[in-house]
Parts: structure tokens; C-alpha cells; sequence
């Protein structure tokens, strides 16, 4: 038989409880947002399901980046805490990237 896996909420609190010394070291205000942080890691279950990497503070920690992330963009900010230009807030628009998909090629066999 295989090895089992355990579920990944168990996974977020294995790896929440690895850094309780560090928890406990830090200033009341920031235990809160320590926990907040695994809260975020938790929002992202599924893809930490499917990632099933080896290393479980990998997927634990994207989750948080990705909560974290999402809430700058949802306040207009930047990663860096200034307020972004309207343009700027449209992922579409990011420099460099296409605002639309790029074609797909053609199924009848003509060169694209």
C-alpha cells in the first residue's frame, strides 16, 4: 500500500505549528497577523491539493502571496504600498503582455 496523504488543512497546521517558537516571539500585534497569513494560506486549498509538492511551506506559502497579492490589487495598490494608475490596475494592460490571447493556429492546414 501507498503512502497516505493527509489532508491539506492538516498540512497548513503541521506547517503552522513548526513556527510556533517564532509565533511566540514576536510582538502581540504581529502573532495576529501571523495568523492571518495562515488563514490566507488556507483560502487556497485546492491548489495546494494539486500541487502536492514534497515540501508542504511551499504551497503554504504561495497561498499567502497569492491572498496577499490579491488584496494590494484589490485596494489599487502596488507591491510597493503606492496607489496604481487606473491603466495599471487592468492585469490586461501589464507591460510587455498582450492585452488579448494570441491567435490560435489554424486546423486546416495552411501555414499560419
Amino acid at each position: 500500500m501507498g503512502k497516505s496523504i493527509a489532508p491539506y488543512s492538516q498540512v497548513v497546521d503541521q506547517v503552522q505549528a513548526a513556527f510556533a517558537d517564532f509565533r511566540r516571539a514576536l510582538p502581540r500585534e504581529d502573532q495576529a497577523r501571523f495568523d492571518t497569513l495562515f488563514n490566507y494560506a488556507r483560502r487556497h486549498t485546492p491548489g495546494g491539493v494539486l500541487l502536492a509538492d514534497p515540501d508542504p511551506f511551499r504551497p503554504v506559502l504561495l497561498g499567502m502571496l497569492i491572498e496577499l497579492f490579491r488584496r494590494l490589487d484589490a485596494a489599487g495598490l502596488d507591491r510597493a504600498g503606492s496607489a496604481l494608475p487606473d491603466a495599471a490596475r487592468d492585469p490586461a494592460s501589464a507591460p510587455g503582455e498582450a492585452a488579448t490571447a494570441p491567435a490560435a493556429p489554424s486546423r486546416r492546414g495552411g501555414a499560419v
